[in-house]
């Protein structure tokens, strides 16, 4: 397919629109939001755009300098070093720099364009959910830096998937880039032990209370208030599941796996994560769903070795976190998913009872509020920019999870055609992977993306990471765009086969 394609010239002509549009919109904001930066972000954002500048012309590079600084530099320097106010940015406009890569290929005729049931599903909820923000931004415009914060956080890893879908990428450097990633999970104990024995035990000493969610890895965060260490556990698990993947087509050693899984999963011990009792068995029951009909006493025996797991993890957070009061683990596992139990008057609401909020304010008010929302980034309580509704709440937090957020920025509609975009994203990988013409590493890979995309629909249940959190946008839009590098490789073999 050529330039002169309709459908090539189309996505062209969309997304140069939009990295133009980006480009307006931070020079326009650009004297407002450098005061909140630090010089040495300043400077390294200068250097970083020269150097990513050079690399346009190698971006599998840029693509692994992408990977190091989000998932190890950024957190590391906020963590160990107090790192300068703003220095996330810098992995955010690497990211975004993947689109011109992307178009370049695009335009250059690299990619092979082509449409099938599942990847058509995937674009269908994907236009849907955009139709839906650009509705409500246009209902609601938010200021120019409010924007910038929201396209940040929605599209600048963006980058990443519309790299791996579009630019010519070997299965050989897709597979070494994993190995990379693999590589990050298995440096985490090092880092968590550091901090849960070293860090954690000096402030015990001392008489403080050291928070388990203080167990971050290199994903960010400071030691007297938490961090990531909920992105750090979806990602440790996803790594795992994509393992598994591989090692159900032979392509790891039973050894191999145990081993590897083993390391990347000894830090979850240590930063008590109750959602992780959720991502294990989900996640493996959707790997390992043709075993229900096909294999069900193969299936059964697997699910009561991992309850038993999952009983020996419990365990170790009752010695660990919680002690054994009567009743405490029951406690310690509720309270999480109470409805009632927040602390309204200190801005504190549970994670179910966050939406339930939101409807009592919003049950009367007009149909298009709730369809359509208050526009994107109405609900942030964080970062370079507070949202107009959520100063309107001061200090309760509206984007208590994902979920809170979505409705008070892009409503009902918003909401469900985001989770549709997420369902639709495992379904393309089932559809992947059991594809003829490719090979057994990528059948693998389909198969391992197919399980994680539920854990991210739990992952907005539970906190509001999408969009707010580096590493987990990260992932997530590296999940799409691998989806669509396997789609791509499904297309040109079957058009070589026929």
């Amino acid at each position: 397919m050529t330039l002169s394609s309709p459908v090539r010239l189309l996505l062209t002509t969309v997304v140069l629109a939009a990295v133009g549009a980006g480009s307006v919109i931070l020079a326009l904001g650009l004297e407002g939001f450098t005061a909140k930066l630090s010089a040495p972000v300043l400077g390294l954002g200068a250097v970083g755009a020269f150097v990513a500048s050079m690399l346009f012309f190698r971006p599998v590079v840029l693509l692994w300098l992408v990977t190091g600084f989000t998932l190890i530099v950024v957190g590391f320097s906020k963590y160990f070093l107090a790192g300068p106010a703003g220095v996330e940015w810098v992995s955010y406009g690497l990211a975004a720099l993947m689109y011109l890569a992307a178009i370049a290929a695009l335009i250059g005729g690299q990619t092979p364009l082509g449409s099938g049931n599942a990847s058509s599903l995937v674009v269908s909820w994907l236009v849907a959910f955009v139709l839906v923000t650009l509705i409500s931004w246009a209902m609601a415009p938010p200021g120019v830096r409010g924007l910038l914060v929201s396209l940040k956080g929605w599209a600048f890893f963006g980058g990443l998937w519309a790299f791996l879908a579009l630019y010519p990428l070997s299965s050989s450097a897709i597979m070494a880039w994993l190995k990379g990633l693999l590589a990050i999970g298995l440096i985490q104990p090092v880092f968590a032990v550091y901090q849960w024995f070293v860090i954690g035990g000096q402030q015990r000493q001392a008489g403080l209370y050291f928070s388990p969610d203080s167990v971050t890895g290199t994903f960010g965060g400071k030691p007297d208030g938490g961090g990531l260490a909920p992105a750090l556990g979806l990602f440790i698990v996803c790594g795992c599941l994509i393992l598994v993947s591989f090692w159900r087509r032979s392509l790891i050693s039973t050894r191999h796996v145990v081993m590897l899984s083993g390391v990347l999963l000894f830090p979850l011990a240590l930063m008590e994560e109750k959602v992780l009792f959720f991502y294990i068995p989900v996640g493996l029951l959707v790997l390992y769903r043709d075993y229900i009909r096909e294999r069900p006493v193969a299936f059964l025996f697997g699910s009561v070795l991992l309850a038993a797991a999952l009983a020996l993890l419990l365990s170790v957070y009752v010695a660990l976190h919680w002690g054994e009061e009567e009743g405490r683990v029951q406690h310690m596992m509720g309270y999480s998913f109470a409805v009632e139990g927040g602390r309204e008057d200190e801005g504190i609401l549970t994670r179910t009872g966050a939406p339930v909020f939101w409807w009592r304010e919003n049950s009367s008010a007009g149909l298009a509020n709730l369809l359509f929302g208050y526009g994107i980034g109405a609900s942030r309580t964080g970062g370079q920019s507070i949202g107009p509704v959520a100063e309107i709440y001061t200090p309760i937090f509206l984007d208590r999870t994902t979920l809170s957020g979505l409705l008070w920025d892009i409503g009902i509609l918003g909401s469900v055609f985001f989770y549709g975009l997420l369902i639709s994203g495992s379904i393309m990988g089932a559809k992947l992977a059991s594809s003829p013409v490719l090979g057994p590493r990528e059948l693998a890979l389909a198969g391992g993306l197919t399980a994680i995309f539920p854990l991210f629909v739990m992952s907005s249940l539970y906190r509001n990471d999408i969009p707010s959190a580096s590493p987990v946008m990260f992932m997530l839009m590296c999940a799409f765009g691998l989806l669509f590098w396997l789609h791509r490789k499904n297309l040109v073999k079957s058009n070589t086969t026929t």
